[in-house]
């Protein structure tokens, strides 16, 4: 389980490294999970040993130095994964642009319709595009909350 905790957080910096920050983020979670695992199974086969009275050699100071290390380790990857990259800001920008846009558009074509067809005739218009403005900034909203809480 060691092995395989320490492939997943060599796996999670070439992630990283390649700009997969979800795939990174996931191997960090699986390697820690494991380790921790591990972790607790190592206590539990040493305090059986303690009781039983078999010898089944002093891991305890192994558990402790691996508990330490995987804290160092994990921790500070999970650091390096939280801050926000370039690439990320730049892809915000070009969201948050486009959804200027879409809103404008949808203004524009309001005005294009009072002025063609008059008020009264374009209220069912207006209606649809201020429901959509208001979904889109729902959207948006909820956005923020999921990138929050990850």
């Amino acid at each position: 389980m060691v092995r395989a905790s320490i492939a997943f957080f060599v796996l999670a910096l070439v992630a990283y490294a390649l700009g997969a920050g979800g795939i990174a983020g996931l191997s960090v979670e699986i390697g820690k999970t494991l380790l921790y695992v591990f972790l607790i199974l190592a206590v539990i086969s040493f305090v059986a040993s303690l009781v039983t009275g078999r010898r089944g050699g002093n891991i305890l100071p192994l558990v402790a130095a691996l508990s330490a290390t995987s804290l160092l380790l994990f921790g500070g990857l999970r650091m390096a994964l939280a801050e926000t990259t370039t690439g990320e800001k730049v892809s915000e920008a070009v969201e948050d642009t486009g959804k200027s846009l879409k809103k404008t558009g949808r203004a524009a074509k309001d005005k294009a319709c009072e002025m063609v067809n008059g008020k009264l005739d374009c209220t069912k218009q207006k209606m649809v595009h201020k429901m959509d403005n208001i979904k889109d900034e729902v959207h948006d909203k909820a956005d923020d909350v999921k990138k929050k809480v990850n």
